[in-house]
């Protein structure tokens, strides 16, 4: 969100109406006087005053005031968002962020501890603050720069100070930073989701954790909606253990859909802005039934509406998606009047072709099949469509998932990845692909994770028990949730670190061993058909017991193997009998079909194996040695 959005500020702040008119941006000045300037014109003051302000060493007099303020005032909102684009693209060429963390560095400790009137500093500090609120409620590149140049840290920093919580916000400029330091947060986690680890790393869940106990609504709206995107499965059970955190923002979904515009007034937010919160906390499974379960449905139906906007119709669309990954969901959502005829319409008139894939997305879940297209059946018979090895990835691991894509070609694979196979309607051409494919190469992501799209495809890939090989490509990225549930006790390949890449490429190739390399055709998967769109039971309401089964290799199941039949006991009977006793405690819960795939993990993966042998079981080397010649005894 923006910091004015249809509403006019005090003298103080600027007090300027914004106009578009004829390309130029039209600023009321304070005795009723115009200037219109042309968008060149305000670049070229931003070129002459930004260098002029990075120069400063002292940003506690009024010095830079004259500047900030007009820079401030073309940040203010319009509803030209072509303009407000083109403006923060500039301020960040023009090096903005710098300036904004060098009047910070300079002015904020005055902020969080003065209870006098403005100074100077402050008033400065106010307008770096107005800016880049501004800007970054427009522009994810500004978002990434923000996140890159620290400021996510240094905002979380003050927000951690005692003396700006909850107690202390009858002050008016307080109020205003802490207002300003969430609304900045909370347009980085939105336009930005790659911020998720920086925040976590700055212990952003515990610091707006605090202000979520604020009493003014807006501080207490702003700090649960970052929440909403930056709490891991566990913390959600206990940040959301009742619905009244869930409840409330609803109703300001609500507030929002009935107000003019889609923008609440009470609360400051567009509808858009809510839904995206709303969606985030859906990815967490024990949130499902307790959103539907408190009135979402009907809200997300009205946003489907041909008068809403591409972005809300997508928005709605995509949390109905999300949603619908819960059985009962999904029944609820087929019962909502006017719902699935909305997705059905938008889904074949629409023109947006993002809309058009949450709708299609959406109804693939909810009505379980989706719709074949002559192009994708002519796919279906060429010869373009046998056995490969699948890349099922998010977006944001494009580049990553490209490279290996490139070493396994040169490695004689066949490789399917959706930036040069795709075609025609994107989830069936997914579907054919999955079908095809020798086995599935999974890129482990909180993005992958959280999108319903990447779900879709793992859910179908796991239907069809196709093989599925994980490789993390989120730097320290631990799966939870359902794809913690889908990779299961699988052996990973870290591709997130470069100095390591090769080599764990290296590893890669060795598990795939022939499976989709060319001139090595492989016997189609019995579970899987030429062209068979339809049903796509969802696992996250499987068994633990059946889960646990299926996450195996399917040659295991089948192996003479009798280490697979051994219980906990009996791998405990094998460790004291290898003179590893003392270490039965901490291998208490591995079986014989664990103990086969940590075998498999030291043949393929060394690095890794001894790695964890040293780290999470205190291993000396020694210890390392005996373990690994007990092991290697094993049959397998």
């Amino acid at each position: 969100m923006a910091e004015a959005k249809y509403s006019t500020q005090s003298s103080e702040e600027g007090g300027f109406d914004h106009a578009l008119t004829n390309g130029s941006l039209s600023n009321s000045l304070n005795h009723g006087k115009k200037k219109v300037l042309a968008l060149s014109e305000i670049v070229d003051q931003f070129a002459e005053r930004l260098p002029k302000l990075s120069r400063l060493d002292d940003y506690s007099n009024s010095t830079a005031y004259s500047d900030l303020r007009f820079i401030q005032r073309q940040t203010l909102y319009t509803p030209n968002e072509l303009l407000r684009k083109a403006i923060a693209r500039k301020l960040l060429e023009y090096g903005m962020i710098d300036v904004f963390t060098k009047v910070w560095q300079c002015s904020h400790y005055t902020a969080v501890t003065s209870t006098t009137a403005k100074s100077d500093a402050f008033k400065n500090l106010r307008k770096v603050i107005s800016i880049i609120w501004n800007i970054s409620d427009i522009s994810p590149e500004v978002n990434e720069a923000l996140t890159h140049k620290g400021v996510v840290e240094l905002l979380l920093s003050d927000l951690n100070d005692p003396k700006l919580y909850s107690t202390e916000l009858a002050n008016e400029d307080k109020l205003y930073v802490i207002k300003g330091y969430l609304g900045i947060l909370h347009n980085i986690i939105r336009l930005h989701f790659d911020s998720r680890q920086n925040f976590r790393d700055a212990n952003a869940v515990a610091i707006i954790g605090e202000h979520r106990k604020s009493e003014v609504l807006i501080v207490r709206t702003k700090a649960d909606l970052i929440m909403s995107y930056i709490i891991s499965e566990q913390e959600n059970a206990i940040i959301n253990a009742d619905d009244r955190n869930i409840i409330f923002i609803i109703g300001i979904l609500q507030s929002a859909i009935e107000s003019e515009n889609h923008f609440s007034k009470k609360f400051a937010f567009h509808a858009n802005e809510i839904v995206s919160g709303i969606n985030h906390l859906a990815s967490n499974d024990s949130n499902k039934s307790r959103i539907v379960k408190n009135g979402v449905l009907p809200l997300y139906v009205r946003l489907l509406d041909w008068e809403c906007t591409e972005d809300e119709q997508s928005l709605a669309a995509q949390g109905l998606w999300t949603l619908a990954f819960d059985e009962t969901n999904r029944r609820a959502i087929r019962e909502e009047e006017g719902c699935i005829p909305a997705l059905q319409e938008l889904a074949s008139k629409s023109k947006s072709e993002a809309v058009i894939h949450a709708t299609r997305g959406a109804l693939w879940v909810i009505e379980e099949k989706c719709f074949p297209t002559e192009k994708i059946v002519a796919l279906a018979e060429s010869e373009s469509f046998q056995p490969h090895v699948m890349l099922s990835y998010q977006w944001g691991a494009k580049e990553t998932m490209i490279r290996v894509k490139d070493k396994l070609k040169a490695a004689g694979y066949k490789v399917w990845m959706d930036v040069e196979n795709m075609s025609g309607s994107t989830l069936e051409a997914m579907a054919l692909a999955v079908e095809r494919a020798a086995v599935v190469i999974v890129g482990m992501s909180q993005n992958y994770k959280d999108s319903p799209s990447c779900r879709t495809e793992a859910e179908y890939t796991y239907r069809l028990r196709k093989d599925i090989i994980p490789v993390r490509v989120q730097s320290q990225y631990t799966p939870d949730g359902w794809l913690g549930i889908m990779i299961g006790t699988r052996l990973y390949f870290d591709l997130s670190i470069e100095d390591s890449f090769d080599m764990n490429v290296g590893g890669l190739v060795k598990e795939l061993g022939n499976r989709g390399r060319v001139g090595h055709d492989l016997t189609p998967n019995p579970y899987s058909s030429t062209l068979t769109f339809g049903s796509s039971k969802s696992y996250a309401s499987t068994p633990a017991s059946q889960l646990s089964k299926s996450s195996t290799h399917d040659h295991l199941l089948d192996s003479p193997c009798p280490v697979l039949g051994w219980r906990c006991e009996d791998v405990a009977r094998w460790l004291a009998e290898s003179g590893l006793e003392e270490y039965c405690e901490r291998f208490q819960e591995l079986d014989g079909e664990l103990l086969l795939e940590l075998k498999k993990m030291h043949r393929q993966a060394p690095e890794f194996f001894f790695n964890t042998l040293k780290v999470d079981y205190k291993f000396k080397l020694i210890t390392m040695l005996k373990f690994t010649k007990a092991l290697e005894k094993i049959q397998s």
